[in-house]
């Protein structure tokens, strides 16, 4: 479908080809009104933003108290957003911080030097997790079976980095990530999904699932409770302007800033299969995340996906295979899956899994 001719949201640019999505008589999508409800007051209200900004204060505060080796940990991706989170916590709020980094296989260069330019500046310690190749193998396996490769990045990076938090009884993970700033694909880090597409045919099957699957996510959770750790979103609770935190950056810690997700080197290939999957890629969420913001009036988004979502393979499709060890007759067959919507058939039956795996924790532990 030419991209004229699809429907979209009259307040941001969301289409009608977006998973779930519904429009009110006004023609504004049902994503639009949420976004209202749980963020108009802070974008609106002054008062508000104030009242936000004290409470991560309050939060900060209580956490140095517990006088912990670390009061932080916070993970650095080396872009723009984790390089304003380790910043702001070190230069303005004055927390002890670890900062820690995990390799997939596909920081890109700028990041690791961004990397290294922050924690050398700010003076932070930091812990740099080496690629692990089973990694690769996960991706390649999530690839070939759905055309999806991310799902093992988000949901194992994020439990590598929490684990690590319960390992080394630091009380707060502060993120740069937020639901009001940061688009995300609506198939994101489900370890029900992920144990459903690994127990179609990667070996070690229970190997991963122990490590990565719903069971060790739910447990993860009853050791965050027990240890009294908190995950903080820091553009929750402050003003988040993406412009000005460039320049910051750039002037206090002298890093390079690129475009959205330019730490990671796969980004542009992620970003070509969900335009095949969907008809649109993470521009036009990221765009439609302005737009609620402020930051950007819908005609411009609206002229810039017409370039640049333009369903065109990227340059860095050969970098890609290379670390993944396939072929680009393996890339294509993987791109018609996720065309076709066949990773759907993964998420059969999540709903019921979730339920049995919190009764079988629950009788277990008692922990709820």
């Amino acid at each position: 479908m030419n991209q004229l001719e699809i429907k979209r949201c009259s307040k941001c640019i969301l289409p009608e080809t977006y998973p779930g999505i519904r429009f009110n008589k006004e023609g504004i999508c049902n994503f639009c009104l949420s976004f209202e409800k749980s963020w108009g007051r802070w974008i609106n209200s002054e008062r508000f933003r104030l009242n936000s900004k004290k409470k991560i204060e309050k939060i900060f505060s209580f956490s140095k108290r517990k006088k912990r080796e670390y009061d932080c940990l916070i993970p650095l991706s080396g872009g723009k957003d984790s390089l304003y989170v380790l910043y702001l916590c070190k230069k303005l709020y004055r927390l002890n911080i670890l900062s820690i980094t995990g390799d997939n296989g596909f920081l890109s260069p700028m990041a690791k030097e961004n990397i290294e330019l922050a924690i050398r500046k700010l003076k932070v310690d930091h812990v740099f997790l080496k690629n692990v190749p089973y990694l690769k193998a996960l991706f390649r396996h999530f690839l070939l079976k759905t055309g999806n490769f991310c799902v093992p990045c988000n949901l194992c990076g994020l439990i590598t980095i929490f684990r690590f938090a319960v390992d080394k009884d630091i009380p707060l993970v502060i993120m740069g990530l937020s639901r009001r700033t940061d688009p995300v694909l609506p198939d994101g880090a489900n370890p029900w999904y992920f144990k459903n597409v690994i127990k179609d045919g990667f070996p070690s099957q229970q190997k991963y699932l122990s490590l990565y699957g719903p069971m060790a996510v739910i447990k993860l959770v009853s050791d965050f409770i027990f240890h009294g750790i908190r995950i903080i979103n820091l553009p929750d609770y402050l003003e988040w302007d993406e412009e000005k935190i460039s320049r910051i950056l750039q002037r206090e810690l002298g890093v390079r800033i690129g475009e959205e997700h330019s730490d990671c080197i796969a980004h542009q290939v992620a970003d070509y299969l969900a335009q095949r999957r969907y008809g649109f890629g993470y521009k036009t969420i990221k765009y439609s995340l302005l737009i609620r913001n402020g930051f950007m009036n819908r005609d411009e988004a609206l002229k810039k996906i017409m370039v640049e979502e333009t369903g065109k393979l990227p340059a860095s499709i050969d970098d890609f295979l290379k670390i993944l060890g396939i072929t680009i007759e393996d890339f294509h067959i993987a791109e018609k899956k996720a065309a076709s919507m066949d990773f759907k058939k993964y998420y059969k039956g999540c709903l019921n899994q979730a339920a049995i795996t919190y009764r079988k924790i629950f009788f277990q532990r008692r922990l709820f």
